[in-house]
């Protein structure tokens, strides 16, 4: 999970906004160098997603049709693969992001999303 915004009211130790990536590939970019992929050691994930820590997000780019996605920090860059594009399967999002107006954004499978209460999800 990657949490980013200011610090959650609720919470200070956590940020306003969560991501939840689920069921798609990754990887994180720095500029022109690559930071990690999903199946790296967790070391160099951990160096990446702690390299993440105090950037603002700048940008969110979908591609179409697969809804695979670039989170802009700066020069970093986090990108998800859609991995699963048959919208009849259920579980296979993406991503998931919770939003502090306890809305949740989910993205997928394929070119399905969806934004719906916290609660009915």
């Amino acid at each position: 999970m990657l949490e980013f915004g200011t610090p959650a009211t609720d919470a200070p130790d956590r940020g306003e906004y969560q991501l939840r990536l689920c069921r798609c590939s990754w990887r994180i970019e720095f500029g022109d160098e690559l930071g990690a992929g999903e199946e790296d050691s967790d070391d160099r994930i951990d160096a990446a997603v702690g390299s993440l820590d105090g950037r603002a997000l700048t940008a969110v780019i979908f591609e179409q049709p697969s809804l695979s996605t670039t989170f802009t920090f700066g020069d970093a860059r986090l990108i998800t693969f859609e991995i699963y594009t048959d919208p009849q399967v259920d579980g296979t999002e993406q991503w998931i992001l919770l939003r502090p107006d306890n809305q949740v954004l989910a993205v997928g499978p394929g070119k399905n999303w969806r934004l719906s209460p916290a609660d009915q999800t």
